[in-house]
Protein backbone atom coordinates (compact mmCIF):
# COMPACT_ATOMS: atom_id res chain seq x y z
CA UNK A 1 0.00 0.00 0.00
CA UNK A 2 1.10 3.49 -0.68
CA UNK A 3 -0.29 6.25 1.03
CA UNK A 4 -1.15 9.57 -1.34
CA UNK A 5 -1.83 12.98 -0.94
CA UNK A 6 -3.85 14.75 -3.16
CA UNK A 7 -2.94 18.35 -4.35
CA UNK A 8 -6.11 19.63 -4.87
CA UNK A 9 -7.54 19.10 -1.34
CA UNK A 10 -4.63 17.92 0.21
CA UNK A 11 -6.98 14.00 1.02
CA UNK A 12 -4.25 11.43 2.31
CA UNK A 13 -5.15 8.16 1.38
CA UNK A 14 -4.01 4.56 0.85
CA UNK A 15 -3.94 2.97 -2.25
CA UNK A 16 -2.45 0.23 -4.16
CA UNK A 17 -2.41 1.82 -7.66
CA UNK A 18 0.48 1.64 -9.21
CA UNK A 19 0.53 4.85 -11.80
CA UNK A 20 -2.64 6.94 -11.01
CA UNK A 21 -6.25 6.59 -8.97
CA UNK A 22 -8.45 9.00 -7.81
CA UNK A 23 -8.95 11.22 -4.73
CA UNK A 24 -11.59 9.18 -2.38
CA UNK A 25 -12.73 12.94 -0.96
CA UNK A 26 -12.81 15.34 -4.27
CA UNK A 27 -12.18 12.77 -7.51
CA UNK A 28 -9.68 14.60 -9.27
CA UNK A 29 -6.91 12.24 -10.55
CA UNK A 30 -3.72 11.48 -8.33
CA UNK A 31 -0.40 10.11 -9.62
CA UNK A 32 1.90 8.06 -8.29
CA UNK A 33 4.99 9.75 -7.69
CA UNK A 34 7.75 7.59 -9.57
CA UNK A 35 9.59 6.87 -6.20
CA UNK A 36 6.93 4.80 -5.36
CA UNK A 37 6.30 2.94 -8.68
CA UNK A 38 9.02 0.41 -7.95
CA UNK A 39 8.65 -0.89 -5.01
CA UNK A 40 8.96 -4.35 -4.71
CA UNK A 41 6.25 -5.99 -4.26
CA UNK A 42 6.37 -9.84 -2.65
CA UNK A 43 5.69 -13.02 -4.66
CA UNK A 44 2.79 -14.90 -2.87
CA UNK A 45 2.85 -19.04 -2.73
CA UNK A 46 0.52 -21.37 -3.24
CA UNK A 47 0.12 -24.88 -1.83
CA UNK A 48 -2.39 -26.82 -3.38
CA UNK A 49 -3.31 -30.93 -3.69
CA UNK A 50 -2.99 -32.55 -6.98
CA UNK A 51 -5.72 -35.37 -7.59
CA UNK A 52 -3.14 -38.16 -6.89
CA UNK A 53 -2.89 -36.63 -3.22
CA UNK A 54 0.73 -35.32 -3.36
CA UNK A 55 1.11 -31.44 -2.46
CA UNK A 56 2.49 -29.07 -4.74
CA UNK A 57 3.46 -25.48 -4.57
CA UNK A 58 3.38 -22.71 -7.23
CA UNK A 59 4.37 -18.88 -6.92
CA UNK A 60 1.78 -16.57 -7.49
CA UNK A 61 3.48 -13.57 -8.98
CA UNK A 62 2.45 -9.94 -8.56
CA UNK A 63 -0.59 -8.78 -10.50
CA UNK A 64 -1.29 -12.41 -11.56
CA UNK A 65 -4.46 -14.72 -10.02
CA UNK A 66 -3.59 -17.75 -7.94
CA UNK A 67 -5.66 -19.71 -10.67
CA UNK A 68 -4.17 -18.84 -13.73
CA UNK A 69 -0.17 -19.21 -12.22
CA UNK A 70 -1.02 -22.69 -11.00
CA UNK A 71 -2.70 -23.81 -14.06
CA UNK A 72 0.70 -22.17 -16.03
CA UNK A 73 2.59 -25.27 -15.63
CA UNK A 74 1.94 -29.21 -15.47
CA UNK A 75 2.62 -31.16 -12.91
CA UNK A 76 3.12 -35.31 -12.34
CA UNK A 77 2.69 -37.49 -9.44
CA UNK A 78 5.81 -37.96 -7.98
CA UNK A 79 5.00 -41.79 -7.75
CA UNK A 80 3.83 -43.04 -10.83
CA UNK A 81 5.34 -39.95 -13.01
CA UNK A 82 1.21 -39.77 -14.09
CA UNK A 83 -0.28 -36.42 -15.20
CA UNK A 84 -1.65 -34.95 -12.32
CA UNK A 85 -3.98 -31.85 -12.08
CA UNK A 86 -4.40 -29.11 -9.36
CA UNK A 87 -7.70 -29.91 -7.50
CA UNK A 88 -7.92 -27.48 -4.30
CA UNK A 89 -6.35 -24.86 -2.86
CA UNK A 90 -4.59 -25.45 0.74
CA UNK A 91 -3.17 -21.81 1.33
CA UNK A 92 -1.78 -19.13 0.03
CA UNK A 93 0.98 -17.74 1.73
CA UNK A 94 3.15 -14.48 1.98
CA UNK A 95 6.93 -14.37 1.30
CA UNK A 96 7.68 -14.53 4.91
CA UNK A 97 5.15 -16.68 5.84
CA UNK A 98 6.42 -19.57 3.10
CA UNK A 99 9.90 -19.07 4.74
CA UNK A 100 8.73 -19.51 8.52
CA UNK A 101 6.44 -22.26 7.44
CA UNK A 102 7.58 -25.81 9.53
CA UNK A 103 7.42 -28.97 8.62
CA UNK A 104 4.43 -29.68 11.04
CA UNK A 105 2.73 -26.73 9.99
CA UNK A 106 3.13 -27.91 6.94
CA UNK A 107 1.48 -31.07 7.75
CA UNK A 108 -0.95 -29.34 9.78
CA UNK A 109 -2.19 -27.98 6.11
CA UNK A 110 -2.06 -31.07 4.22
CA UNK A 111 -3.81 -33.08 6.91
CA UNK A 112 -7.13 -30.65 7.25
CA UNK A 113 -7.25 -31.07 3.08
CA UNK A 114 -8.05 -34.88 3.39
Amino acid sequence: MRTLTCRNCGYRFESEAVTATRCRRCGKSVRVPSSLRHTKQEHTFALFVLDCGHVEAAVVHPGRSVRSCIRARDYECPDTKADAKPVRVLAVLSETEWVGLTDEQLSELVASAT
